[in-house]
């Protein structure tokens, strides 16, 4: 490739740190953090690997390459799981927990040095093709940060940003605003005509795209900076055919003719050819249907049109036959089945009894509209809010389950079918983290915490865990944390081993493929896709745990496994692949590893910081993180430390310039760097001890900026007391009046726009308290 050694490891670099961010972030794929974990673990062999990559990039090894790639296999988890039996007459009390796989997913499992380059061909070709596929408006899904292109440089190393972290824009906010959308193009449909909306789901799409890497130029409009990268992409042709040949050998229909491929799941990439692939498919379903919206999300598609027919009408059938007329869609078999494949993309298909179409009265009041608006606004707005305290005191069963009556009746005749909302227990469950995080839990509130865990296990029982298996991490966050702050010394933790055993009863005793879907897989590969499900799922308990003890380690037995563990907790937290908001002091575990490596980052700190100098963090740790640093954190970090190695007064003025030079520094910011913030006087007040200060805070928008003055009841002595006993005012029960007055503020923000909300000087809350405030912000 034409760049020097020194380009060339820079962009490597910067490809990598997008990388750890995007898996941070991921749930599921615990496995590629692992890899990650393990690749930082050793400092000599970490730097040597980018030396090895760039060289053969540079000279353009394919050898290197070709070995790299004979080391590709897959990873195999579930995907969904089925009742094994036919649901019974009779509405049963209990949710099943008894179900087995009934379909998984391939993974594909590769070193290192392969997913670095994957992620960095995946910014080159979104660079190239920014000006095509860069503003699609009905795509919703995986969207680059307009911030990593540089405007008005075309160079693939001028033009990507290549310092920070940052790649895609977050998943949960173009997932709501697909849903928004919607709804609001709908409304303004409903002005003129009916309106039918209906969504299609593109049946498993991963494995049905038939993609050949020769289509690239013609869908990149022949772009010369396609030629630049020509050994990537070779590279990248060969670990898509690697894949696609070896999942065919296990999965039923693919077809490997004329090089094409399917998409690797678990790459950077397919995000963007996906999108690529699709383009003209989005293209065609617009001119077809001349749509008043239509959003794609991944596979999922929400369409309305304008309609004339009745509401009686509308129906699968019905949509099936519009789409066909329209020639979007045609029968995938002449003669029978339900399945139909789209015009121009016959290997994409659609299932008809999967179809959901509602239809929209023009001049009758909509109250669907109203109920999924405000849903979908309460979902997005919640994950801006502290815990409330409803948490402890509410059933957990009241949450976590539900049923559906008829008409909402509470007659017993009416009573549906019991179902479970893991939505709502995954949400329950982060709050509850939240709300112990930095608390003090004597025995009396233990027991209610206590419940809370016992009805949390009894929900992710049997095969429940493994419908629900990106929350295992999560789960044993929280076992940890009652464990941690109620100060229990036992070696042995009966919740978590209670959770580790079900999931190993399970492995070992129920789980099974024979209920896997018709045609899913081939018979005689079974036994092996079987043997490797097994050991995914037993690696994933294992990395769950691991990563929960990367914040404490106190589930230290002698035991050969939990050695194990704890080592890679150990490489977990080197490489800071956890849980940062669990932490108990912002930025502690950006201080050097050594001064942590044996730290609880779960216990209340009295003086966390006592033995270090003014923003002394490490700046390797700092280069390589998966993550945004916030202001807020800084500020209180150097806050702590100018208190803690008694420095006396904090300079508001000189220590906020430093800090902010050094947020935008941190985070390569670097149209933010020139600016300031704030601007303050201060002055003092003849004859007296009061201070005069003020503050000028930039704002565009001048109009419209409230503050929030909050009003709390601490005593110097409740201060000077958390100084000396950091439990002091840190229950449960002293938490409820502040993060009751931050909602508030959050929820009337809605409204009157507050930006800011300022507590007393001289009745500042315990400092531990304030950490869960200004983290939450984020």
């Amino acid at each position: 490739m034409q760049y020097t050694h020194e380009q060339m490891k820079n962009m490597l670099h910067g490809a990598y740190k997008k990388l750890k961010s995007y898996y941070f972030y991921d749930k599921t794929l615990l496995f590629t953090k692992k890899k990650i974990a393990e690749f930082e673990s050793d400092d000599m062999l970490f730097s040597q690997t980018f030396d090895k990559l760039t060289e053969a990039l540079v000279s353009e090894d394919r050898e290197y390459f070709d070995a790299l790639i004979a080391e590709l296999d897959y990873v195999v988890l579930p995907k969904s799981l089925a009742a094994v039996s036919a649901p019974p007459a009779a509405i049963v009390g209990t949710i099943d927990h008894h179900k087995n796989i009934a379909k998984v997913n391939f993974f594909i499992d590769v070193p290192i040095e392969l997913l670095i380059i994957d992620c960095l061909w995946t910014l080159y070709l979104a660079k190239i093709g920014q000006q095509k596929y860069g503003t699609s408006t009905c795509s919703y899904a995986g969207k680059f940060k307009s911030s990593i292109f540089h405007v008005g440089q075309d160079d693939l190393y001028e033009g990507i940003d290549f310092e920070s972290n940052r790649c895609f824009e977050p998943y949960f906010e173009n997932y709501s605003q697909w849903q928004k959308d919607a709804f609001t193009r709908l409304r303004q449909g409903l002005k003129k005509y009916d309106q039918l909306m209906f969504s299609l789901d593109l049946k498993s799409f991963y494995y049905s795209v038939r993609f050949k890497f020769n289509t690239l130029c013609s869908l990149l409009d022949d772009d010369p900076r396609l030629r630049e990268i020509t050994f990537i992409t070779d590279v990248e042709e060969q670990i898509y055919q690697a894949y696609t040949k070896l999942i065919s050998q296990y999965k039923i229909g693919i077809d490997i003719e004329n090089n094409a491929t399917i998409f690797p799941i678990g790459l950077l990439s397919p995000i963007l050819l996906r999108e690529l692939y699709l383009y003209q498919f989005d293209q065609n379903i617009g001119e077809a249907l001349t749509p008043i919206h239509y959003g794609r999300y991944v596979d999922d598609m929400i369409i309305i049109i304008p309609t004339e027919v009745h509401a009686s009408q509308v129906t699968p059938e019905f949509i099936c036959e519009l789409l066909i007329k329209r020639g979007v869609i045609k029968k995938k078999y002449a003669t029978q089945g339900e399945d139909y494949v789209f015009s121009g993309f016959e290997s994409i298909s659609i299932q008809k009894r999967k179809i959901n179409c509602f239809f929209f009265e023009q001049s009758a009041p909509n109250v669907l509209i109203e109920v999924a608006e405000k849903q979908i606004k309460c979902n997005s707005s919640e994950a801006n809010l502290l815990p409330e305290f409803d948490l402890i005191k509410d059933c957990f069963n009241d949450t976590a389950y539900f049923f559906n009556s008829i008409g909402g009746s509470t007659k017993i005749r009416d009573i549906g079918v019991l179902q479970s909302n893991n939505y709502a227990v995954s949400r329950s469950v982060t709050m509850m983290k939240q709300l112990i995080k930095n608390t003090y839990i004597p025995e009396s509130n233990r027991k209610k915490i206590v419940e809370f865990i016992e009805d949390l296990l009894e929900f992710y029982s049997g095969s429940s865990a493994f419908e629900f298996i990106g929350s295992w991490t999560s789960i044993f966050e929280l076992i940890l944390q009652l464990k941690v702050l109620s100060c229990d010394k036992k070696r042995h933790d009966p919740f978590a081993q209670r959770f580790y055993r079900g999931i190993a009863e399970y492995i070992d005793h129920e789980l099974t493929l024979d209920h896997l879907e018709d045609k899913a897989v081939y018979a005689k590969k079974k036994p092996t896709i079987y043997r490797q499900l097994k050991k995914s799922l037993k690696e994933q308990r294992g990395i769950s745990i691991s990563i929960a003890m990367a914040l404490d380690y106190r589930w230290n037995t002698t035991s050969q496994k939990s050695q194990k563990n704890i080592e890679l907790a150990k490489k977990f937290r080197k490489s800071n692949m956890f849980n940062h908001n669990l932490v108990t002091f912002p930025l502690l575990n950006y201080l050097p590893f050594d001064q942590i490596s044996t730290y609880s980052f779960l216990e209340i700190q009295k003086d966390p910081w006592s033995n270090s100098d003014t923003l002394t963090l490490d700046q390797e740790r700092l280069y390589w993180t998966p993550r945004f640093i916030h202001l807020d954190e800084l500020l209180i970090y150097h806050f702590m430390q100018s208190l803690q190695n008694k420095k006396g007064r904090f300079d508001s003025r000189i220590n906020i310039e430093t800090i902010w030079n050094r947020y935008t520094e941190l985070n390569r910011i670097k149209y933010l760097s020139a600016k300031r913030i704030a601007n303050q006087r201060s002055a003092s007040v003849q004859d007296s001890q009061v201070d005069l200060v003020e503050v000028t805070v930039s704002n565009r928008n001048r109009s419209g900026f409230f503050v929030g003055l909050a009003n709390t009841v601490v005593t110097e002595e409740d201060v000077i007391q958390s100084l000396l006993h950091p439990e002091h005012k840190m229950e449960i029960q002293d938490k409820e009046h502040l993060f009751r007055m931050a909602n508030t503020a959050i929820r009337e923000s809605y409204t009157i726009n507050i930006q800011r909300l300022l507590f007393p000087r001289k009745h500042s809350k315990p400092r531990d308290t304030y950490d869960n405030v200004h983290l939450q912000e984020h």
